[in-house]
C-alpha cells in the first residue's frame, strides 16, 4: 500500500466512523463505557468535643501566657476564639482582676514565698475557672485548636533549631 491509498483509506475508515451513528438502522456493537462517576469525598470524621480535661489544660495555658501580655494579643486571642462583646468584657474583668490580685500578693510583706505561690495559684485557678465559664462548646473547641496549634508550632521550631544546630556540628 503507498501513501495516497493509505491516506485514501484513512480517510474512509474515518468518514465511515463519523457517519455510521447517523444513518438509521445500524447498531454498533462496541462495547460501552459507563461514565465515570466522580468520586465522592469522604465525610469528615465527626470531631468529638473536647474533654473538661482538655478545655480546662488549653484555658490555663492559653491564659498564662496572657496575663503578662499586650492588650493587642489579649484582643486577637479573644477574637481568635470567637468572644462576644459582653464575654471579652468578662474576659478583661478576670485578666485585670487576676493581675491585681497578683499586685497584692507580691506587695504584702506579711506574707512568705509559701504563701504569697499559694495565693498566686488560687488567684490563677480562680481566673482560669471564670473564663472557662464563660465560653460556650465551640468557643472551648477553639481555644483547644489554638493550644494544639501552638504546641505544633514549638515543637516545629524545637525540630529546625535541632536541625540547624546538627548542620553545624557537621560543618
Amino acid at each position: 500500500m503507498n501513501w495516497t491509498s493509505f491516506r485514501y483509506s484513512s480517510r474512509l475508515a474515518l468518514a465511515a466512523l463519523l457517519l455510521i451513528p447517523a444513518v438509521p438502522g445500524i447498531v454498533l456493537h462496541a462495547q460501552e463505557t459507563p461514565a465515570p462517576v466522580p468520586a465522592e469525598a469522604p465525610a469528615p470524621k465527626p470531631v468529638a468535643p473536647p474533654t473538661d480535661k482538655e478545655v480546662k489544660t488549653a484555658v490555663i495555658a492559653c491564659v498564662s501566657g496572657l496575663t503578662s501580655a499586650d492588650a493587642n494579643k489579649v484582643s486577637q486571642f479573644a477574637t481568635t476564639i470567637g468572644l462576644d462583646e459582653d464575654q471579652k468584657l468578662k474576659f478583661n474583668n478576670a485578666m485585670n482582676t487576676y493581675r491585681d490580685a497578683l499586685d497584692g500578693i507580691r506587695n504584702d510583706n506579711a506574707l512568705d514565698a509559701k504563701q504569697k505561690k499559694a495565693q498566686s495559684a488560687e488567684a490563677h485557678k480562680t481566673m482560669c475557672t471564670t473564663i472557662e465559664g464563660m465560653l460556650n462548646d465551640e468557643q472551648k473547641t477553639k481555644v483547644v485548636g489554638v493550644l494544639k496549634r501552638h504546641a505544633q508550632a514549638q515543637a516545629a521550631a524545637k525540630k529546625a533549631q535541632a536541625d540547624e544546630q546538627a548542620k553545624k556540628k557537621k560543618k
